[in-house]
């Protein structure tokens, strides 16, 4: 693994939070526009592991499949947006432990 750097990853991280805002806006609110957002969002998503290297959360290739099949739903939403949240974690861990490498 090559060494990452949290400059490399904010851009995305500040748009997954757009995104994330209006999704939850547009669910809130019940309205069934949220497809396009999903999308982008499950773009971002698939740039970010790209980007991450190997640095991915736990069954991250079974859930990814479920937000894709699933992407009008609610609960693929919450899933999407635990990936993000638990990605920006397991990237937190590995700058850390970066940072203590020689």
């Amino acid at each position: 693994m090559s060494k990452l750097r949290k400059e490399d990853f904010k851009p995305i991280f500040a748009r997954w939070s757009v995104i994330r805002s209006q999704l939850e806006i547009l669910y809130k609110e019940r309205e069934k526009d949220s497809h396009d957002l999903m999308e982008k969002g499950i773009e971002l998503l698939s740039e970010l592991f790209v980007l991450a290297e190997g640095t991915s959360p736990l069954n991250y290739e079974e859930r990814f499949i479920f937000v894709q099949k699933n992407y009008k739903s609610y609960a693929a939403f919450r899933q999407l947006d635990e990936l993000f949240k638990e990605t920006e974690k397991k990237l937190a861990r590995r700058f850390i432990m970066e940072s203590r490498m020689p």
